[in-house]
């Protein structure tokens, strides 16, 4: 069900699973599982050592550039590469094992715009 990637994006999804797919030995079928668990990490703030961030860079953006060569880049899927970094980064955490680390649950609220007039 791919729940919580944007209904508008997850045929997008699907195309970054395939991909990983067929060039990372298994990893789409991965993301494919992860993604439809009940628990995802999104929303992410990444404070690490810089060489963990290095890691984490090398790792993800080959995978990015794939996605771009096949898809392509125009002003109506600028923010995809966002979505997909965002939706495969807890499974990058998974499989790094990474244990010192803190997830806080926030809850958002909306707050009505009262007296703004546009």
């Amino acid at each position: 069900d791919l729940h919580s990637f944007p209904t508008r994006r997850s045929s997008d999804l699907l195309v970054f699973i395939d991909i990983l797919d067929e060039k990372f030995n298994g990893l789409g079928q991965a993301l494919f599982d992860y993604s439809n668990e009940r628990e995802l990490i999104q929303c992410n703030m990444f404070i690490a050592s810089k060489a963990l961030i290095n890691e984490y860079c090398a790792w993800l953006f080959p995978k990015l550039a794939l996605f771009d060569k096949y898809y392509g880049i125009s002003d109506a899927n600028r923010r995809i590469d966002g979505y997909l970094a965002e939706h495969i980064f807890g499974l990058w955490i998974r499989q790094q094992r990474l244990r010192n680390y803190t997830a806080t649950k926030v809850e958002m609220h909306f707050l009505p715009m009262s007296g703004y007039k546009a």
